[in-house]
């Protein structure tokens, strides 16, 4: 593991290398040795954005008007801002603040502060299996339910279909991270979703 560490700290270092070389117009030999060598295509090396080659030309996206926001997705969308504004905090069980926080700590600071209409909210993991409606696709904003052999031990917030903001207790990184469904053990310990409804 320290090996494999050490190697993308090694490959991050030499990209970074590229990078800079070429931002200033010279490659790592010609820096080093001072005569003229071929200039480096950075796009060439780089992935395609968004399935674009970079030089096609992007549309104008000011020539579609004003993009109207359904009110359900503002609350939806001030639900996942808050949620972001919690990024850093130190998991500490029982916690309820930005000094520290767990899973259903997070949950319901966020939930109390963008909906406090929804209210009461639940304070401990499990109690969130009851609460908002079950729904089968997950969508931002909705809480995430995490069990081990049906018992529900662990919540978060979906950021997008595939992935979500929590308090996390144990791992390589703790406290409230963005993580993946698809990392570690998440998806197979899926249990549920609720979806709120604002």
């Amino acid at each position: 593991m320290a090996g494999r560490k050490r190697s993308l700290k090694r490959l991050a270092a030499a990209l970074l290398l590229l990078f800079a070389c070429a931002l200033a117009g010279a490659s790592p030999q010609e820096q080093s040795t001072g005569t003229p060598q071929a200039h480096l295509d950075l796009s060439a090396l780089m992935p395609p954005l968004r399935g674009l080659d970079f030089d096609e030309p992007r549309p104008d996206l000011n020539d579609r008007g004003p993009v109207a926001v359904e009110p359900a997705s503002e609350e939806g969308l001030a639900l996942i801002a808050e949620a972001l504004a919690w990024l850093g905090t130190p998991y500490r069980l029982g916690g309820f603040s930005k000094a520290g926080v767990d899973c259903s700590g997070f949950l319901y600071n966020v939930l109390k502060s963008t909906v406090p209409e929804l209210g009461p909210f639940p304070r401990r993991s499990d109690e969130y299996a009851g609460f908002g409606a079950k729904s089968e696709e997950i969508q931002p904003g909705d809480i995430l339910l995490f069990a081990r052999e049906g018992d529900i031990y662990h919540v978060g917030i979906a950021l997008s279909e595939g992935t979500f903001i929590h308090s996390a207790s144990e791992g390589g990184r703790t406290g409230v991270i963005i993580s993946s469904l698809y990392e570690g053990n998440w998806r197979r310990r899926l249990y549920g979703v609720r979806h709120l409804a604002f």
